[in-house]
């Protein structure tokens, strides 16, 4: 999809590499910064990278530029690496060791089962609708999608998973 975006912005094929490098650069970025620093809350965390991937196809939808695409491109990557290292810590952390093989399939498979799905959609949308209504389109699922990390259910198994860990961290700093 990056491809006929960068020729729709009046580019060449050139800045098909420079769009996916913003994604990596800002996934670059989210990893040097969550390697080092993890929040303890990380319902704010999760929520936040998801609004801000919401935000930044919103951006993607309203750019007419190769600077401000990268931009929403790289935002987009920081905030899925944000919301990822932050699931993955607390799903480490709270599945029960003789289920962690099958819970990190299954995590694995979901994760890399939607990437083939939302292509799909892609090419589909590509053939009728213009970017900025495919960008727009998914800003707003992925904004739907955020409101259920506060859904009460959601939220309190979270705040259940960061409290069982913090336990375990004052358990084994006592020790």
């Amino acid at each position: 999809m990056m491809a006929p975006f960068a020729k729709s912005l009046g580019e060449g094929p050139g800045a098909y590499g420079t769009l996916m490098a913003g994604v990596t650069a800002g996934e670059l970025a989210g990893f040097a910064l969550f390697s080092s620093f993890r929040s303890p809350r990380a319902l704010p965390v999760i929520f936040g990278g998801s609004l801000a991937i919401a935000f930044s196809m919103g951006l993607l939808a309203m750019a007419h530029s190769l600077i401000l695409a990268v931009a929403a491109l790289a935002l987009s990557g920081f905030s899925a690496v944000s919301l990822g290292v932050h699931l993955d810590a607390l799903a480490v952390q709270w599945i029960p060791r003789e289920s962690m093989g099958r819970a990190m399939s299954l995590i694995g498979m979901l994760v890399n089962g939607l990437g083939p799905l939302g292509i799909v959609f892609a090419g589909l949308a590509l053939k009728t609708l213009p970017f900025n209504y495919i960008f727009g389109g998914i800003a707003l699922l992925v904004l739907a999608a955020s409101l259920m990390w506060l859904w009460p259910p959601i939220a309190r198994a979270i705040r259940e998973a960061e409290a069982a860990i913090a336990e375990k961290a004052l358990a084994q700093e006592v020790a």
